[in-house]
């Protein structure tokens, strides 16, 4: 009951990162003559309603939890499948029937006839591209070192992997807006984003988010319009780390990638006048920095604007390669979104403006800002095991390293 006192105070960055729960010894928060005096139905009943409900969802994962732990007892011990050369099929590799044994674990519909076999078979193959897209990796049944990590993942770390992503999935709830039928969520560790419509799912994109030591939020908003053409104020973390020490070599870089320079007052500052090599890439900047629209815009040709502390938002892009990566952590801690034209066009045809309007637009090359009737909630969150709409289990690497932020948790 003090554990659950604890969760219900966390607010929602801290509850999609589990990472502020206290180690030290938890106190009830409640009136201790209250608690000696509850019968043990009462008592009962009380917990019970902390738990949460018993829905199809939480079944799968009490299932999974109890499956991960009962590997964990029958393994006699924790060996891991050592790193070597890849292996693919027709490979013969005295590290093949550990694999199989792995395989056989995590789904007991991978079924072998012979366990002990050093060659890898057409069947292990397939069983192993199952394994690969269920953790997000390239499913080319080839066991690489992406491959092995999961591979050598311990029952008992899933198990926990699981607990936390259930926890999640009740604490979310708290912070669910009900103003809007849509709903757009950004799961951050899985690079996807998902469109909902009244709980269905409509599309999917895949997302580039933040890299760990600029990490994306984890926020609730609300998008309230959509700009197209939009100018990138450059925030000046980027300005300093990643845009002077390329001036420096290349003072025309301003002029080649259509940066604008201003001062303090709003005066434009032309960028010959300035001698980079004596602007320090430390402490304060006397510029602010935006990028024109157009091609090479790091935002392309859409930004979805969400008022929150952090100065992030949803964003189309100019390097559109990144999406072919399978971990997909390189920004600087705003959502790029492959399908932005796609979510652009479903927004603003909510709001009753065209296609062809949007095409006009575009066509201008001016920056517009073009409000939505309804605001569409967005949820920046935080799951590194999921059941999709079908059942099946996902698991992704958790990019931010939240599972050892806390030592309460990790026990």
């Amino acid at each position: 009951m003090a554990f659950c006192q604890q969760l219900m105070r966390l607010d929602y960055a801290q509850s999609m990162a589990l990472n502020n729960i206290t180690a030290t010894p938890l106190v009830i928060l409640i009136d201790e003559p209250w608690l000696a005096h509850l019968s043990r139905a009462d008592l009962y009943q009380q917990l019970s309603s902390m738990r949460g409900e018993l829905n199809i969802e939480r079944l799968r994962y009490r299932q999974q939890i109890l499956h991960w732990l009962n590997v964990q007892q029958q393994r006699k011990q924790q060996v891991n499948i050592a790193s070597g050369p890849l292996i693919s099929l027709n490979s013969s590799d005295w590290r093949v029937p550990l694999i199989r044994q792995r395989l056989a674990e995590f789904d007991i519909a991978n079924q072998f006839v012979d366990l002990q076999l050093d060659t890898m078979d057409a069947d292990t193959v397939i069983a192993l591209k199952r394994f690969q897209t269920q953790h997000g990796l390239k499913a080319d049944g080839i066991v690489g070192s992406d491959t092995l990590y999961w591979l050598n993942f311990k029952p008992v770390n899933r198990s926990k992997m699981l607990a936390r992503n259930l926890l999640r999935k009740q604490l979310l709830e708290r912070f669910m807006l009900s103003s809007n039928q849509q709903r757009i969520m950004v799961n951050v560790p899985a690079y996807q984003m998902t469109y909902l419509d009244k709980g269905s799912e409509v599309f999917q994109s895949k997302v580039v988010v933040g890299r760990a030591s600029r990490a994306t939020p984890l926020l609730v908003s609300e998008i309230s319009s959509v700009v197209i053409n939009p100018y990138w104020n450059v925030p000046r973390t980027i300005v300093r780390k990643d845009i002077i020490p390329k001036l420096r070599r290349d003072p025309g870089y301003v002029d080649q990638q259509r940066f604008e320079l201003f001062d303090y007052q709003g005066q434009a500052v032309p960028s010959e006048q300035i001698d980079w090599t004596r602007v320090k890439d430390t402490g304060a900047f006397p510029y602010r920095m935006r990028q024109r629209p157009g091609p090479g815009n790091a935002l392309g040709a859409y930004k979805f604007h969400f008022d929150n502390q952090f100065a992030v938002y949803l964003h189309d892009t100019s390097s559109p390669e990144l999406f072919s990566e399978q971990q997909r952590a390189f920004s600087s801690g705003c959502v790029r979104v492959e399908a932005a034209d796609y979510l652009a066009e479903t927004l603003l045809k909510q709001a009753g403006y065209s296609e062809q309007y949007k095409q006009r637009l575009i066509a201008k090359g001016e920056p517009k800002w073009v409000p939505l009737k309804q605001k569409v909630p967005v949820y920046l969150v935080y799951f590194t095991s999921w059941f999709d709409v079908s059942g099946g289990l996902h698991y992704r690497k958790d990019i931010y390293n939240f599972a050892s932020a806390d030592s309460f948790l990790a026990s």
